[in-house]
């Protein structure tokens, strides 16, 4: 938002920020440990104005302080220019204060708040990004008389404030979306979904246990003495499935399973075109994003051939916080290779459409099956036996259609609700910036013809800071 001051009202008055405040770095105390009685002073951090966590505390010494009032700018890091308040402690090292004069703390730091982006995208320095002063100090601060700071700030919590409420509904909403697509997913395992299609058809549906034998016995004629008999699966603590269905290990039904490799030269470099490269960051919740795929040069020289793609591959991801989610290569993405935290499934024909498998693994019981394999989930990873030895629940065959249909159908009712909750969320943070915007044009509130004019606040601004910065000289004298 640039300030236009021939629109500001006709008793406001735009000035440098420079003239009206004075910022004090942070600094990082010589004694920092857990809370003890010689520590007792919160270290305030990022994580402590924006979550209220403080995991470190000190003593006085060599410390900044602040008080729940006063504005903390992050100075320093990929978060620089991001304004938060409401802790008392000492200033950590990455933060600076913001001391005001004859202002309203609140009236500014909402003004640095609707600065952010412009603070953050244009950063100073190359490895740690850092507030850059020459942009910082030289904003258009829109300085109304005191009064109308006030009723401005009162004006925008009560806004804030109902936005805040719309947004906890929506998110509530949102939830409930989420919990409804699992119910429909446990319904599929537990053979809810499909209960009625299968008594109208069950007089014409081959089981799943004379599918797999017979899959099994076309399978040992074609690989003759190279076929392995499959170990059946361990059911014990499998739940019981309905009549027809059976428990099969994901080995037992597949052509491939296989994850890929990242690129290990040195100076490498992804490219603007060449060969797709899919990543964890695409495989999604049921839907594989293609909007940032990444490139390798088309010099890369695939040695694994078989982590290749083909369309209607099965994708997991089998390695850290994104461990189960689970998508189908599309077209789109024949033929591009993944990276070693995207396994391939690729199934045999005519047991198990590949839909029925991603909705069954990013299930409910699905990914506690997963998850029960792993330990830290930043490090978690699954190895291709372990994916080999998943068991999978595997209906008839014409039944997998009947549920994959089913549930494409109730998710297409979530998904516009979904959709429409989403635009309203990004509105959301659209109208935060409009009330904003308004605000600092002097068009949220009305003008009181009785206050003050900000041309004399702005002299007292500038007399106090003037005292205050003499006496600080004085006492560093």
């Amino acid at each position: 938002m640039k300030e236009d001051r021939n629109m500001l009202p006709y008793n406001w008055i735009s000035t440098p920020l420079e003239t009206i405040i004075s910022t004090v770095k942070g600094k990082k105390p010589k004694i920092l440990g857990s809370k003890s009685n010689d520590l007792q002073i919160p270290y305030i951090d990022i994580k402590a104005i924006e979550r209220k966590i403080f995991s470190k505390y000190t003593n006085r010494e060599n410390c900044t302080m602040c008080e729940p009032d006063d504005n903390l700018i992050v100075w320093d890091g990929a978060r620089c220019g991001w304004v938060g308040r409401g802790a008392s402690g000492a200033v950590g090292s990455t933060l600076a204060r913001i001391d005001t004069f004859n202002l309203s703390k609140s009236y500014l730091y909402y003004f640095l708040m609707s600065k952010f982006k412009e603070i953050n995208t244009k950063p100073k320095g190359v490895g740690i990004p850092h507030v850059d002063r020459n942009i910082f100090y030289t904003f258009n601060f829109p300085l109304p008389p005191l009064p109308e700071q006030h009723r401005i700030v009162e004006k925008i919590e009560e806004l804030f404030t109902r936005l805040d409420a719309g947004v906890e509904n929506l998110k509530q909403v949102q939830a409930q979306l989420k919990r409804y697509r699992q119910s429909v997913l446990k319904a599929t395992v537990k053979g809810r979904l499909t209960a009625e299609w299968r008594e109208k058809h069950k007089n014409e549906l081959e089981p799943a246990d004379k599918l797999l034998e017979r899959i099994q016995t076309e399978r040992k004629k074609k690989l003759g003495n190279k076929y392995k008999e499959p170990t059946p699966p361990n059911t014990t603590d499998l739940p019981e499935l309905p009549e027809g269905w059976v428990w099969a290990k994901l080995g037992q039904i597949t052509h491939l399973i296989t994850k890929g490799a990242s690129p290990r030269w040195q100076g490498f470099d992804y490219a603007d075109h060449g060969i797709k490269f899919i990543r964890s960051q695409n495989v999604g919740w049921g839907r594989l994003d293609t909007s940032k795929i990444a490139f390798l040069p088309e010099a890369f020289n695939m040695k694994e051939k078989k982590s290749i793609l083909k369309k209607e591959d099965v994708l997991l991801n089998i390695v850290g916080a994104s461990i189960g989610r689970a998508a189908i290569a599309t077209e789109e993405v024949e033929n591009a290779n993944i990276n070693q935290a995207v396994s391939v499934i690729r199934l045999i024909d005519g047991i198990l459409i590949n839909k029925f498998l991603m909705y069954y693994l990013i299930s409910v019981d699905a990914q506690s099956r997963i998850h029960r394999k792993t330990v830290d989930v930043a490090r978690a990873n699954l190895s291709l036996t372990d994916i080999s030895e998943l068991c999978v629940p595997v209906p008839p065959f014409n039944e997998q259609i009947a549920i994959v249909e089913e549930i494409e159908r109730l998710f297409s009712i979530t998904n516009g609700s979904e959709a429409l909750i989403e635009y309203e969320l990004k509105r959301s943070q659209s109208l935060r910036q409009s009330v904003l915007k308004h605000a600092f044009l002097g068009k949220l509130v009305p003008q009181d013809p009785n206050d003050e004019p900000a041309s004399v606040l702005l002299e007292r601004i500038k007399a106090d800071k003037g005292k205050a910065k003499k006496s600080k000289q004085m006492e560093i004298f």
